[in-house]
């Protein structure tokens, strides 16, 4: 699904958030499964327009409120976000646009970068006091897959027992989330990250990544279950057949 984003909802938006220059060119950039990016022509500036592709998507609120709290010239400046703005019924949000390469995979140089940005984030959320509730951020992730109460008394008794058991862990753990991702990465490249966020900074503890990989796989889990079951989110057959083999692979990944 796209958003199927116009000029005239460029230049509504561009209007609303008090943004000039524009030339009227702009470029889409693709997107995932939730939101849809384009690059805005401001003349002397690039800008990013970023819209949920779903009503019911929230997820750009979460970036807006980081975004406001980091100042890096490593990171996109928030522009514009209003939670009550909407374009053909979605969120959106404007930000700065950093330029850079693609590519497949990062350096050992990056993924040390990488770790002294990440404790740099991480001294910003503790310098603010931010408070992490390991329960309610649980929830407001999985909110469009059904209340507390219903996640609680899942459907799938795999899921259920499982979320019954992250329940208890939630009262224990305190947030790592960002360095997640050692367990898809080479060991050396664990290493650079560890050592960047160290160097910044950081304290790494093991049993709080392992914490915050299952907390990820847990919800990516609900999501897959979710729309295979209940979502009228268009979907081709590859697709559900891939989404049928990830939720297989996830619960029996959390239940050993």
């Amino acid at each position: 699904m796209s958003t199927n984003i116009d000029l005239q909802d460029i230049h509504t938006a561009l209007t609303i958030s008090g943004t000039t220059g524009f030339t009227g060119k702009f470029e889409a950039l693709g997107g995932g499964e939730i939101n849809d990016a384009y690059r805005l022509d401001c003349g002397d500036r690039q800008i990013i327009l970023r819209v949920a592709k779903y009503e019911d998507q929230h997820t750009l609120q979460s970036e807006a409120r980081a975004l406001n709290l980091l100042n890096s010239p490593h990171i996109p400046k928030l522009i514009y976000f209003n939670g009550k703005s909407r374009i053909k019924g979605r969120l959106w949000i404007l930000e700065s646009y950093i330029t850079g390469v693609g590519s497949s995979r990062l350096t050992i140089k990056q993924f040390t970068n990488l770790g002294v940005l990440l404790a740099r984030v991480h001294r910003v959320s503790f310098n603010k006091k931010a408070k992490v509730n390991l329960r309610r951020q649980f929830v407001d992730i999985c909110k469009m897959f059904g209340t507390e109460s219903q996640l609680l008394d899942h459907p799938d008794p795999a899921l259920k027992s499982l979320i019954q058991k992250a329940y208890e862990e939630f009262k224990q753990q305190q947030p790592l989330y960002d360095l997640i991702t050692p367990a898809l990465i080479h060991p050396d490249e664990k290493a650079a990250l560890f050592n960047g966020y160290e160097s910044g900074g950081g304290k790494i503890d093991e049993k709080r990544i392992k914490f915050w990989i299952n907390f990820d796989k847990l919800g990516a889990a609900v999501f897959l279950y979710w729309r295979l079951n209940e979502s009228t989110r268009d979907a081709t057959p590859a697709q559900i057949g891939q989404y049928r083999v990830d939720f297989d692979n996830l619960v029996a990944s959390l239940s050993s």
